[in-house]
């Protein structure tokens, strides 16, 4: 048998085992699958070609996100992060803290109102969810028994996945390319990852004082092979100061000597870095919490120490460019305002405003889902035996593939905002856990109201025609 003809068969096995596995998917599923499947045949195919094509349209696409100060991740490439979060997550606990680490509390703080839950690892539904499931808890007690509670304090020492794509799409999406990005504090490797995946960069090294952390971003660097642009310094920044003064084009610092050290030492390394980054023009610095606000916690003077060293650059987070897909628990994990009691009161009266408004979107819903499946249905029944049938399924599934795409679109935009809202004042401490049950739809997220159970048999009916479609097909 030549070698065309076992290629041939090879094909034609690969094409079998692709529609089997397509034929799989319930339709909830399909569009995911299908944006997945694109974005990871176009990766494979730079790859395979040895990027020589690719990079070209990619600096085409990145000369035009210029003028729009976004760059866009694909779908497979995020596919990617998620392996790595979900294969960190069995590595290492919650809070993400290495075996025998110690960290300071700040004032304010105490071991009793202050838990560690790594933002990298776990949104904030991942938070509800752990403390659904009796994992965590977000109050603690004041007086033993009692209901006078408080809330607890979570900590994160990594950028959150949102935080990463934002910085790396909109704040630094026309700045990066070919540059060097070094991150103080690398811990679990977020940044790196993140940014290997996100951007052209030629170089991002993490600078990692303890040993635990620095294995492991070694062995998840060795393990998806991204060795080839990250590179990981077990070292004090203060002994590679060549870095901050020569190599390094943007500098990241994420909540990086507050909970590690003491005053006097975080003084001095701010110092250290104030100094050698001055030596460097041009280099970008991003700090989170802001870098005023992390002087401060250290004990120093903000505006005596950058004055002449660095200028402030306002970031939009209002744009058009991202506002789309996000909600506004995530705007403010982007931004972190500061909410003071005063927002409360209109804060209250926007969230039973949108309420108001998803409650009508539900009955559409239902009244959409319901239409597609008795169409679906009169087209399967009245279809002539003469005519094309599988022509007449194929228009149909189609319909239908649209109608319950934005159906659970809007379904999931529902759960999100709700989710939005009753976090956002559960937190605040405007409601207690009586008022959380009476908000509308709050127990339609955990599957406990009417509603949802509307939704359920409305979707089993066009279930039930897609099934009818597939059997006309075979």
């Amino acid at each position: 048998m030549s070698g065309g003809d076992d290629r041939s068969k090879a094909l034609e096995s690969s094409k079998d085992s692709f529609l089997a596995l397509i034929s799989q998917l319930d339709d909830s599923q399909f569009h995911e699958f299908d944006s997945f499947a694109k974005s990871a045949l176009e990766e494979y195919h730079k790859q395979l070609h040895d990027k020589s094509h690719d990079d070209d349209q990619e600096d085409i696409e990145y000369e035009h996100d210029k003028n729009g100060h976004f760059q866009p991740v694909n779908d497979y490439k995020m596919q990617r992060l998620g392996r790595i979060v979900k294969d960190l997550r069995s590595r290492v606990p919650i809070s993400a803290e290495a075996p025998g680490e110690k960290t300071v509390i700040p004032d304010n703080y105490t071991e009793q109102n202050t838990v560690h839950v790594d933002g990298f690892l776990f949104t904030e539904d991942d938070v509800d969810d752990l403390c659904d499931k009796g994992k965590l808890s977000r109050n603690y007690c004041l007086d033993c028994k009692s209901r006078n509670v408080k809330p607890l304090n979570f900590i994160s020492h990594s950028a959150s996945v949102m935080q990463l794509q934002f910085l790396y799409q909109v704040a630094l999406a026309n700045k990066i390319k070919d540059k060097v990005i070094v991150d103080i504090g690398s811990r679990l490797g977020a940044v790196l990852y993140s940014g290997y995946l996100f951007t052209q960069a030629r170089k991002l090294i993490g600078v990692e004082l303890n040993e635990w952390f620095c294995k492991l971003q070694e062995d998840m660097v060795k393990k998806y092979k991204m060795g080839d642009r990250v590179q990981i310094l077990c070292k004090d920044i203060q002994h590679v100061p060549e870095l901050l003064n020569k190599e390094a084009d943007v500098v990241v610092m994420n909540n990086v000597f507050q909970f590690f050290n003491e005053l006097p030492v975080q003084q001095e390394i701010w110092k250290f870095i104030r100094t050698e980054t001055m030596k460097r023009k041009g280099l970008l610095l991003v700090t989170l919490p802001s870098l005023q606000e992390q002087l401060k916690e250290a004990g120093l003077s903000a505006n005596k120490l950058m004055r002449g060293w660095v200028k402030e650059i306002k970031l939009d987070y209002e744009g058009d460019w991202f506002q789309d897909e996000l909600h506004d628990d995530e705007l403010d994990e982007i931004s972190q305002p500061k909410e003071s009691d005063s927002n409360t009161s209109n804060y209250l009266a926007e969230s039973t405003l949108r309420i108001q408004d998803l409650h009508e979107a539900e009955k559409k819903l239902v009244l959409l889902v319901e239409t597609a499946g008795d169409g679906l249905g009169i087209l399967c029944d009245d279809a002539p035996q003469d005519q094309d049938t599988e022509q007449v399924v194929r228009d149909s599934v189609i319909a239908f593939r649209e109608l319950a795409g934005r159906y659970f679109s809007l379904v999931n935009d529902i759960q999100l905002s709700l989710r939005s809202n009753t976090r956002y004042l559960s937190q605040q401490g405007s409601i207690g856990m009586a008022t959380t049950k009476s908000i509308p739809f709050r127990e339609s997220i955990s599957g406990e109201q009417k509603e949802l159970e509307v939704w359920t048999a409305a979707l089993e009916t066009i279930h039930q025609r897609v099934r009818e479609l597939k059997e006309i097909t075979q």
